[in-house]
C-alpha cells in the first residue's frame, strides 16, 4: 500500500523557473556596480533570518552609496522580470492537492524574496511553507528538514521532497524522506507516478 501523503516542493528552479543568480546579475547591471553578492556573508545571514529586510538594504546602502529605496526597487524589478512562476509545476501541485495530498514548500530564501513572492500569491496553495529565513537553518542542514517533518506531522517515508540541486537531496534521503531530482515538469509527473503517487 502506498504510504506517501505529503509532497514538498523547492521554490527556485522548481516552482519558479529560474534560480536566483540571474536576478543578482541583472540588478547589479542596472545599478552599475556589484551591490548584490550571491555568495556574500550578508546574503548568508539574510538566508538564516539574522537580519531584517530593512536592515539588509541599509547595510547594502552603506556599502555602495545607493539609497535603500533604489536598491529595493531595483532588486524587486529584476526579481519579478526574471523569476517567473513555473505554471506546469504549480499545476501538478494543484492536482496533488485535489487528490488529497498535503503540498508543502521547503526553500532557502531571504525575507526580501519571501515578501516579493507573498505579494504574488504563489505560496497560497502550500502549507506549511518552510523558509530558511524563518527557521534559522538552511539546506542542506539537517535542522531545516527536521523542522519540516514536525510541521507536516508526517513520518519521513510518507513524504517526497522535490529539489533541482542534487547536493540538497543527500540530507533528506539520509532521514528517510523520498527524494526526486527535478529537471522538468514532465519528468516530475513520471517520477511521482513511479513512487505510486496519484495524479
Amino acid at each position: 500500500m502506498n504510504q506517501i501523503k505529503c509532497i514538498i516542493f523547492d521554490v527556485g528552479g522548481v516552482l519558479i523557473s529560474e534560480k536566483i543568480e540571474p536576478v543578482f546579475k541583472d540588478a547589479n547591471k542596472i545599478l552599475g556596480e556589484e551591490a548584490f553578492i550571491r555568495r556574500g556573508k550578508l546574503h548568508d545571514i539574510a538566508l538564516k533570518g539574522r537580519i531584517s529586510t530593512a536592515e539588509h538594504y541599509r547595510v547594502l546602502s552603506r556599502e555602495t552609496g545607493v539609497s535603500p529605496r533604489l536598491l529595493r526597487k531595483t532588486f524587486t524589478q529584476a526579481y519579478l522580470k526574471i523569476m517567473k512562476p513555473n505554471e506546469k509545476t504549480i499545476s501538478i501541485a494543484k492536482r496533488l492537492k485535489q487528490q488529497g495530498y498535503k503540498v508543502a514548500i521547503l526553500s532557502n530564501a531571504t525575507e526580501m524574496v519571501k515578501i516579493i513572492n507573498n505579494k504574488r500569491n504563489i505560496f497560497q496553495l502550500f502549507y506549511p511553507s518552510i523558509f530558511s529565513c524563518d527557521v534559522g537553518y538552511m539546506k542542506p542542514q539537517k535542522g531545516i528538514f527536521t523542522i519540516l517533518l514536525k510541521r507536516v506531522k508526517m513520518k519521513p517515508a510518507e513524504c517526497v521532497y522535490i529539489e533541482d540541486r542534487k547536493e540538497f537531496l543527500v540530507t533528506p534521503r539520509k532521514l528517510g524522506i523520498n527524494t526526486l531530482h527535478f529537471k522538468n515538469s514532465l519528468k516530475l509527473e513520471k517520477d511521482l507516478r513511479k513512487l505510486g503517487v496519484i495524479l
